[in-house]
């Protein structure tokens, strides 16, 4: 279970402890439950919170809502948390942000699929590992393994010992061959 209060974003809204000694006025409201627990609504100011207790006194879930300028904040806390749909679950945002303090498992029956302006992945310790049971397909501008991208070096600092580039017709020598040659591939 967690402590009240003990959140991973604290830097984000006060706790729960600190909205509790406000001097806002509180409303508070206690039932009691099956087997022992408890649910708890307390309601200061712009905050509202909802604890499920049981009798070790140890909270099982939190429900809190908090009334920022920017609009409400709902903050939901338990041991575990699952969410089910029969059919499709949708989540709209500006930023979507998860921190797993382990590991990260997204598993699909079907197609999984990651669109964006741009993709960085990034193993800061350790390997990273693209396995397939057929073939990986790597497509780009430019493919870059092991090495970043050459700027490209400007017309005026080219290497005077480089010679410069000889059309095709220059270095043959036979118009008339070129000239069918062309007329041939343009007809194709």
């Amino acid at each position: 279970m967690f402590e009240a209060g003990v959140t991973s974003t604290e830097h984000f809204m006060p706790s729960v402890e600190q909205a509790q000694s406000s001097t806002e006025p509180a409303m508070e409201k206690l039932v009691k439950l099956d087997e022992g627990h408890e649910l708890q609504l307390l309601a200061r100011g712009d905050r509202a919170l909802l604890r499920v207790v049981d009798p070790s006194n140890s909270i099982g879930l939190e429900l809190e809502i908090l009334v920022t300028p920017t609009g409400p904040t709902v903050r939901l806390r338990a041991n575990a948390v699952e969410l089910e749909s029969a059919t499709e679950l949708a989540m709209r945002c500006d930023n979507l942000r998860i921190n797993a303090r382990s590991d990260i498992l997204l598993s699909a029956g079907g197609r999984a699929r990651v669109d964006a302006h741009s993709v960085d992945v990034q193993a800061r310790v350790g390997a990273a590992l693209i396995q397939a049971n057929d073939d990986v397909q790597i497509l780009g501008e430019q493919v870059l393994l092991n090495c970043e991208r050459q700027p490209t070096m400007p017309s005026w600092a080219r290497d005077p010992n480089q010679p410069e580039p000889v059309p095709v017709s220059a270095c043959s020598g036979d118009l008339a061959l070129l000239a069918s040659l062309n007329l041939h591939c343009e007809s194709l």
